[in-house]
């Protein structure tokens, strides 16, 4: 990168210096509890995601149910992109921390409870699915809020590509958890294994002072 001084450009080497930041980011507490929180709302997005497939096949053969499983994953996976642009227009009136606190929480419950979803009635196990696909994503964007507002400016490329790196990094090893559980666990508990990444989300999000 080259910059304008009085007496000419100078290349300053910035980007080796940002990278070298990387790991000393985490001794900022609020950069390292937001980031924390974010990887545990990653350990459960993309394997809610990729096994939603999987639970609605499930449930058809469970309940002799005829469930479309490419249009409701397509719901699913839809209704996230709507419940990030209601999460940001509720942040702006509450703030980031607590948006992603209540969509962390509720997903984080629906984990729990997910072995009841599989013994409702079609209409409300969709419509349990549907809830829980918007609030796993009504907090992603949140998390990148809370990370680059908890760093220098310079910073906040660095502490958005680093997070962002382990976050999908954590998706490989939930996803692979998962597909390997499918042999072994009972579909309908197969979810709450999920529950690991919410709980851990959260409590570094109460953790964290709001503001």
């Amino acid at each position: 990168m080259f910059i304008l001084v009085p007496n000419g450009p100078y290349r300053v080497a910035s980007s080796t210096l940002k990278l070298s930041s990387g790991p000393r980011l985490f001794r900022n507490s609020k950069f390292r509890k937001a980031a924390f929180g974010y990887f545990g709302h990653m350990w459960e997005l993309y394997a809610f995601w990729a096994f939603t497939p999987v639970a609605i096949k499930w449930f058809n053969i469970q309940t002799s149910g005829e469930i479309s499983v490419s249009l409701w994953t397509g719901i699913v996976i839809a209704l996230g992109g709507a419940s990030c642009v209601i999460g940001g227009l509720l942040s702006q009136k509450i703030g980031s921390q607590k948006v992603a606190l209540i969509a962390l929480s509720t997903s984080g419950f629906l984990c729990l409870i997910s072995p009841m979803l599989f013994s409702l009635s079609t209409d409300l196990f969709l419509f349990g699915w549907c809830i829980w696909g918007i609030a796993v994503t009504a907090d992603s964007p949140q998390f990148s809020n809370l990370v680059a507002t908890s760093v220098a400016p310079e910073l906040k490329g660095t502490a958005l590509t680093l997070v962002n790196c382990i976050g999908f990094t954590i998706t490989i090893f939930s996803i692979q958890l998962l597909g390997f559980l499918q042999n072994v666990l009972p579909i309908e508990v197969l979810f709450i294994v999920l529950t690991v990444g919410p709980i851990f989300g959260v409590w570094n999000l109460l953790s964290r002072k709001f503001g």
